[in-house]
Order: structure tokens, then sequence, then C-alpha cells
């Protein structure tokens, strides 16, 4: 049986899904590994970098920001929705995790990519 790279844990599937994620080294990573190395690449994003996860409701109807696997579920602080010329609807999220504060958009009605910045601080 597969175990985690980082916590040893064993690697069971869920669902449809496989059970674990594959880091840039080509190690297999549990899913709550991959939600810690999310949120550790989020704390480490640089003010104009940017990265990509999903904005999606959760079941009770809330916006939040999550991984592929949805271990990592953060809430969203702010959500306004608008107009786009070309996808129809733009959404727009800040969200924060602990002091660094986060600006992401969703284009269109079918699709749940968000792309995230860091906001510029003080």
């Amino acid at each position: 049986m597969d175990t985690c790279a980082i916590c040893g844990k064993a690697l069971i599937p869920s669902g449809v899904g496989s059970g674990y994620g594959i880091n840039g080294n080509g190690e297999k990573i549990c899913y709550e590994c991959c939600a810690k190395l999310d949120i550790a690449e989020l704390e480490n994003l640089k003010h104009g970098e940017k990265i990509c996860f999903y904005l999606t409701k959760n079941k009770a109807g809330q916006w939040e920001v999550t991984n592929w696997p949805a271990s990592m579920r953060i809430k969203v602080d702010r959500f306004w929705e608008g107009r786009h010329n070309i996808a129809g609807k733009r959404r727009d999220v800040r969200f924060h995790i602990g002091s660094k504060h986060f600006h992401g958009v969703q284009y269109g009605n079918w699709s749940e990519i968000c792309y995230i910045q860091s906001c510029k601080t003080a």
C-alpha cells in the first residue's frame, strides 16, 4: 500500500478520487498534506504573483476557496458579482489567512477556477 511522502499516512482512494495528489517531485501526498502545502503556497505568494484554486459554494450556500480535492477550504470574507464583456459574469472575492489578504476572480458560469493574488500590504 502507498503512503504519503510527508506524513506517512496510508493513501486510501475515496469516492472517485485517488486519495492522493502528486507534488513537484513526483511523490504521492495525502489530501490533508495537499491542503497544508496549498495554504503554505498561498502564505508565500508575493504581491503580483497569481495562483489558481477553485471558488465554490459549500453545502450551507456560502462561498469558499478550495483546492482540487476540497481538503483546503477557506471562507470568503467578501463576495461581489459583476458583468464581463466576454464571459458574461465576473465574481470577485476577498479572503484572508492570518494577517495576509487575498483577492480572487472567477469568470463565467461554467468554471470554478479562481485566479488569486495576494493583496498589497501597508
